[in-house]
């Protein structure tokens, strides 16, 4: 396989994985990974098998049409996948990416307090796809989403404070991105999952603005290039009202856009009802 013939298959498959056609990206990655290829070009098939493989899963679980064990065992074959293009390219940040992502959906369906263990090894492939690319914003979400969803010490490491922070962080390197051509299309769900942060951190407009002196030194402080933006919220602008406020302000936001939207994806339908459910649950 060429690399312009590998290459015009990948972005295929990133489109159609953007539209949500699921079971067409799997068929067309399948085919590429019978063709001739090693190394590099073996990574990038893989590590789409292993993202291709959970989102199917996930829609399927939802949808009832898997049980629990069948769910896991699909999700475990995504890690496999993942393992597969980690061998071939072990710098590849997209690979511990999903790897990390497969882990963490085995996790939300076993039960967090059933999966502990496996909170320890999906932290430390976010911080691996983080180390290979410090501006994957999609890593800082999922780290973020870990750290709001675990327990906290002793039991766990979870910390919603640190959610908030690399909420932020994840946002704004995708509008970044967005601005720059880099991305397409705006990630809808990273802000649901702020919001969420924002809930349940729970501070007052005057803690937000009476801590950020301190978060801001923390930051500066933090030298480990990961653990710094546990404290990012300190180098931002935030408006001066509540978290709960803004976390309603943000899925507003949100519901507003996508209902405007002329024609939606299956993502984006999704991320419209869950922005809407989400809002309906706080009150």
């Amino acid at each position: 396989m060429t690399a312009q013939d590998l290459r015009a298959e990948l972005q295929q498959s990133d489109e159609l994985d953007r539209q949500g056609e699921y079971i067409k990206e799997k068929a067309l990655l399948l085919a590429a990974e019978k063709k001739e290829a090693s190394g590099i070009q073996k990574a990038e098939i893989y590590w789409r098998l292993a993202r291709v493989v959970m989102n199917i899963t996930e829609e399927n679980f939802n949808a009832k049409r898997l049980s629990v064990e069948q769910a896991l065992k699909q999700y475990e074959a995504g890690e496999s996948y993942a393992n597969v293009a980690i061998q071939n390219n072990p710098k590849s940040a997209p690979s511990y990416f999903w790897k990390s992502a497969n882990m963490g959906m085995w996790g939300q369906t076993k039960g967090i307090l059933d999966s502990l263990f496996k909170a320890g090894p999906m932290n430390d492939n976010l911080r691996l796809a983080l180390t290979y690319d410090p501006l994957y914003a999609d890593a800082y979400y999922v780290l973020g989403e870990l750290y709001e969803k675990l327990p906290g010490w002793p039991i766990s490491f979870g910390n919603v404070e640190y959610s908030v922070s690399l909420g932020r962080r994840a946002i704004d390197i995708m509008e970044k991105d967005l601005k720059t051509g880099v991305l397409q299309s705006r990630s809808y769900s990273q802000y649901i999952s702020l919001a969420s942060h924002l809930w349940n951190r729970n501070w007052d407009a005057v803690k937000r603005q009476s801590m950020k002196p301190e978060l801001q030194k923390q930051f500066h402080a933090t030298s480990n290039a990961i653990d710094k933006y546990f404290f990012y919220e300190g180098t931002v602008t935030i408006k001066n009202i509540s978290d709960r406020t803004e976390a309603k302000e943000i899925l507003q936001m949100i519901i507003k856009e996508l209902e405007s939207l002329s024609s939606r994806t299956i993502g984006q339908n999704s991320d419209l009802k869950e922005a809407k459910e989400k809002l309906a649950e706080f009150k």
